[in-house]
């Protein structure tokens, strides 16, 4: 279907010119680009040499609307991912400077750290996964705080119908008060229901998540995950991201139908602790 590129309408086949804005349609419309986040020239040409090598190959680097610095853009659709991937990369450069300099101040010109310390994340910024345990304490915790919340209502005002309270109500708003405590009770019921099935689905992913650890500490080879980059010489970040794909690629083809969240996550905890184990070795 042709579109105009002013006005956006669509237009069925065979029209040629847009009827509001008298200019020719074409086949398909320019995404529109969305910037992500400014600075100065020679920061955002690395931020986008990193996207690059990831295989994004979206981002636009423009001149910012702020005087001397520069913007990068990416097509609305893309927005999410490239703010996950800026993220990861601001992450390990701020970490990888602080242990430069923490370097620097101990020895001037000595051994820095390796080059997994200064690339491996203190948290998990590849993964925003909430855990089974984690949803059964957020339900818990609703579920008690409604309940108790609930019952407590209700007694109040059967109390105050009773006349034992120098309270005194209409019927209406007994009704609706009535019924916003009940509805508290049985929102509380059904979190407490839904606490017990995530804390029993809790139990099942802490054991897989030890199943598929110890999987990998008996199956992956880190010499089998670092040949493909014999012939290269890439950034530590981009290596870094490149053994996590092979890791995970390894785990789902014995593993499969995983949450992608909680592969992400687990990853992140597996990969330490077998490039660990290498380096100890």
């Amino acid at each position: 279907m042709p579109w105009c590129p002013i006005c956006k309408n669509e237009y069925v086949d065979g029209v040629k010119e847009c009827a509001d804005c008298h200019v020719g349609l074409v086949s398909q419309l320019e995404e529109e680009l969305v910037p992500i986040i400014f600075g100065e020239e020679e920061e955002i040409n690395q931020l986008n040499i990193f996207l690059t090598a990831n295989e994004f190959y979206d981002a636009v680097i423009r001149p910012s609307e702020e005087e001397s610095f520069f913007e990068l853009a990416v097509p609305a659709s893309l927005e999410k991912k490239a703010k996950k991937m800026v993220s990861v990369y601001s992450v390990h450069k701020a970490k990888s400077d602080i242990l430069e300099k923490k370097s620097s101040d101990e020895n001037g010109s000595g051994e820095q750290e390796s080059d997994d310390e200064q690339i491996r994340p203190a948290e998990n910024p590849r993964s925003g996964y909430t855990t089974q345990k984690e949803k059964a304490e957020n339900y818990k915790t609703s579920a008690y705080t409604l309940i108790v919340v609930g019952i407590l209502g209700l007694v109040f005002l059967v109390v105050a119908s009773m006349g034992v309270l120098r309270i005194s109500f209409g019927l209406l708003t007994y009704f609706i008060m009535g019924g916003m405590f009940l509805l508290f009770l049985l929102s509380g019921i059904a979190s407490y229901r839904s606490y017990k099935k995530s804390s029993q689905e809790a139990v099942m992913e802490n054991h897989l998540s030890k199943e598929i650890m110890e999987w990998c500490k008996v199956n992956l080879d880190t010499d089998i995950i670092d040949e493909m980059f014999l012939d290269e010489k890439i950034p530590d970040e981009i290596k870094y991201f490149k053994r996590i794909d092979k890791i995970k690629e390894s785990i789902k083809e014995t593993y499969l139908n995983l949450d992608d969240g909680f592969l992400d996550a687990l990853v992140e905890e597996i990969y330490p602790v077998i490039f660990n184990e290498m380096e100890e070795d």
